[in-house]
């Protein structure tokens, strides 16, 4: 899941904008990809906590979310990107339906992209350990 910094009002402390709305937590909180220097640990119906002890987080910074429940999360979204070596392979329909058409969209600003600019936490993402 994709999320955005909305909030930097403490300096070891971040709010983004992916609360219980955007995923399941009853079987833990989301990790969040690639980063062991910060840590999700709470959230509300429409925002989460991470806690930045080093103070590393921008406003506006994307971070991407594993959830600590992936069959009840995926159930909130009606559409996946699926990602591999930071390019969009295909997108899944909320109908299993794949759709090619978006293969060729990079994701690192390149090309157009029509969910780079949609509300981060509204983008529902497969990882590759999800088949």
């Amino acid at each position: 899941i994709y999320t955005t910094v909305m909030s930097k009002a403490k300096a070891d402390k971040a709010i983004c904008d992916a609360g219980l709305k955007a995923q399941s937590v009853d079987s833990g909180m989301p990790t969040i990809f690639g980063r062991d220097d910060i840590k999700y640990i709470k959230c509300s119906d429409e925002h989460g906590v991470i806690d930045d002890p080093g103070n590393v987080l921008k406003l506006n910074e994307k971070l991407k979310l594993v959830a600590g429940h992936c069959d009840p999360t995926v159930n909130i979204y009606d559409w996946y990107v699926c990602v591999k070596e930071r390019t969009c392979r295909s997108t899944l329909a909320g109908d299993g339906a794949w759709d090619e058409s978006l293969a060729a969209f990079s994701l690192c600003g390149e090309g157009p992209s029509p969910w780079r600019d949609a509300r981060p936490a509204a983008s529902g993402i497969r990882g590759e350990h999800d088949g």
